[in-house]
């Protein structure tokens, strides 16, 4: 009979030898980390309970500071709560206070709420913990949010005026096919002439919109549920993960936000003593992508086969560019891993913060072409018929 199940051993030569010695024969031993414990997770589950990313990076660095000054932490948490202004996080820290002086670690208080403190945030805390240097970790916890943070607002800053200029063409081009052109179908039908191809084409097309509009509008929010779909199929997730890398120019800022984002979550956990099997670990989670997290998990496992990390990353030369690896190489060497990776996340931001430039100045003037070639398409494809209608008078008389 086969059987599966867990066991918890020193190393995989004493699993071995205990599952033998229970008289079973081992057909596949799989490595896992021991994880930290999450005793429930309290107001995390609620749909519409959440802590937004500044509000994280601002309590990190007011409880840094805090801290810093030699206040108690359960004064910290009881006076940081009253300051919150959503009341689901007050709530939230008001029970690591009370968690806390009842006499639980921090981060065990916190591990409760696995949706609000991630892994990366429990792993430092507990670090922190064994070698007492609390305050210096909350700080460099609160510098990595600022810099997800500033790296967010970067780019959805970059990206707001030609989203806005976008939705703003969509709607104006919906209006004029669906209110307009029907009413200029009516007169070409009155006429009974034969109508050019192009205008055919654009009153077919507004006829049909205006006819079908529910689909339209179902398709707005069907397009995001399939895609959300294929996103939890087995292996859908890492298909559509890969398209966005190789999209032509996203794919290449895609790549460097990652790799902006990685370098600093792994320098930030170096830094504060957090082992680098489990940095790898929550590195992975970190991503976002499921191609890059492939990519780490190979790593993970030949670091723990002895391995360096340089080596193993040459093998994805599309997701890390020689630069990154040259640059692992050397910290590795020296002994200073974690500066070198924030060299590298430090280029990469400044890289994102270039491309998101350049991108927003190459599609101001691709969009206003694009919507002017549209409106100039549907306003030749109306006129042509009425130019039609007068050369025929004009013959007439």
């Amino acid at each position: 009979m086969v059987s599966s199940g867990s066991l918890t051993a020193e190393s995989r030569i004493d699993a071995l030898n205990s599952l033998r010695n229970q008289g079973m024969y081992v057909l596949e031993l799989v490595e896992q980390e021991l994880e930290t414990p999450i005793h429930g997770t309290g107001f995390g589950g609620g749909f519409f309970q959440r802590v937004k990313l500044e509000e994280m990076a601002l309590f990190t660095r007011q409880l840094a500071a805090m801290v810093g000054a030699g206040i108690a932490i359960t004064r910290c948490l009881d006076t940081l709560s009253k300051q919150m202004q959503n009341a689901y996080f007050s709530r939230l820290l008001l029970n690591i206070k009370n968690d806390v002086a009842s006499g639980l670690p921090l981060s065990a208080a916190m591990a409760k709420y696995p949706r609000v403190f991630n892994s990366m945030m429990i792993s430092l805390i507990i670090s922190a913990e064994e070698t007492g240097t609390l305050d210096s970790t909350l700080e460099q916890l609160a510098e990595a949010y600022e810099s997800e943070v500033a790296l967010r607002h970067q780019i959805s800053a970059g990206m707001r005026y030609p989203m806005i200029v976008s939705v703003a063409a969509l709607l104006v081009v919906t209006f004029v096919m669906i209110f307009v052109i029907p009413q200029f179908k009516s007169i070409f039908d009155s006429l009974g002439a034969d109508l050019p191809i192009m205008t055919k084409i654009v009153v077919n097309i507004a006829v049909f919109m205006k006819r079908f509009w529910f689909l339209i509008i179902g398709a707005y929010f069907a397009i995001p549920w399939v895609l959300n779909l294929i996103n939890s199929m087995p292996g859908g997730r890492l298909v559509l993960d890969a398209i966005k890398l190789k999209m032509p120019v996203f794919g290449d800022l895609n790549r460097k936000i990652i790799l902006a984002r990685v370098t600093k979550v792994f320098s930030t956990m170096l830094s504060a003593g957090v082992p680098i099997l489990k940095s790898l670990t929550i590195v992975e989670q970190s991503t976002l992508n499921a191609v890059y997290e492939k990519s780490v998990a190979s790593v993970r496992n030949a670091v723990r086969e002895g391995r360096s990390i340089s080596g193993p990353l040459e093998a994805f030369p599309s997701l890390y560019p020689p630069m990154v690896t040259a640059m692992i190489a050397v910290g590795e060497e020296s002994g200073t891993l974690d500066h070198m990776l924030l060299k590298i996340n430090q280029f990469y931001v400044m890289e994102v913060e270039a491309m998101v430039r350049k991108l927003t100045a190459l599609l101001e003037p691709v969009l206003i072409g694009t919507l002017g070639a549209i409106i100039g398409f549907i306003v030749i494809a109306l006129w042509m018929p009425l130019f039609k209608v007068i050369e025929l008078i004009q013959e007439l008389d």
